[in-house]
């Protein structure tokens, strides 16, 4: 009996809108293959297995929790603000914002067909897929007042110019750092894609910060995320201003503060 991948059957029996969008569920814990959780997108299945989507009408993805408890750690308050959400993917940023009162959110992600359908059909989503930031044109006369960040696979300080150009004197940025894509190759394959040791948390941090001060976001607070990534990682949320009557100096002691304090080595 032939056998094919998970991600690629639920593709083909419509379950998702693409294979990125099936392994974001199954990596979320939201898939049973006859009846037991599925926990690797490259599983073989065959035609008779029957493959369930546990998510309810009030599920939400990952990215949502993350973002809804650094908005409140960080005091930043959407309502009734014009968003840029750069990786999107299935929109769990996208919905944080708008159950926050976001008056629209343009979502912008290299991918394609990921996004939830019912944001998809939201008059306050401008979809922007296939669309890699550092290309792109905002299509408004006014910058975003705020702009919200989770990529993957890349570093967050590849597109550091991009953002900066994207911003205006007032608009708030709020990075997720995502340590597991910000050290070498040799180093995430060594701790085999996760990385708890605080060592390299703070090198990573640091690293990171300096590099957005370079381009002219500074950061102003720094936050653990409240939900862990993909197989447990630690990750960590800045808030950042592009204007340097916000920032805290690169040379000034508190700019260092922030790390200890997020790492609790103060």
């Amino acid at each position: 009996m032939a056998r094919q991948r998970l991600d690629i059957a639920m593709q083909k029996r419509g379950l998702v809108r693409s294979r990125a969008q099936a392994e974001l569920l199954i990596d979320d814990q939201q898939v049973l293959v006859n009846g037991s959780l599925a926990v690797k997108p490259a599983r073989l299945v065959a035609n008779t297995d029957a493959i369930e989507l546990l998510r309810t009408r009030d599920w939400r993805p990952r990215g949502y929790d993350k973002l809804d408890g650094a908005l409140s750690d960080c005091d930043i308050r959407p309502a009734d603000m014009t968003c840029l959400d750069v990786g999107s993917s299935t929109g769990g940023f996208v919905k944080a914002l708008l159950d926050r009162g976001a008056r629209s959110v343009i979502a912008v992600d290299v991918g394609t067909g990921q996004l939830d359908a019912q944001l998809r059909k939201d008059a306050r989503v401008s979809v922007h897929e296939q669309t890699d930031i550092r290309g792109f044109l905002w299509p408004l006369s006014n910058p975003p007042d705020l702009v919200t960040v989770d990529v993957s696979f890349i570093s967050v300080t590849k597109i550091a110019t991009s953002l900066r150009l994207l911003s205006g004197a007032e608009t708030q940025l709020l990075l997720l750092i995502k340590p597991q894509f910000e050290v070498d190759r040799e180093v995430a394959s060594r701790h085999r894609g996760v990385i708890r040791d605080a060592d390299l948390h703070a090198g990573v941090l640091e690293a990171v910060l300096d590099d957005l001060a370079d381009h002219g976001l500074f950061p102003q607070q720094l936050v653990r995320s409240r939900r862990k990534g993909s197989k447990g990682n630690q990750e960590f949320f800045v808030h950042l201003f592009p204007a340097s009557r916000y920032s805290i100096s690169k040379q000034d002691s508190s700019y260092k503060r922030l790390i200890a304090d997020v790492l609790g080595t103060n």
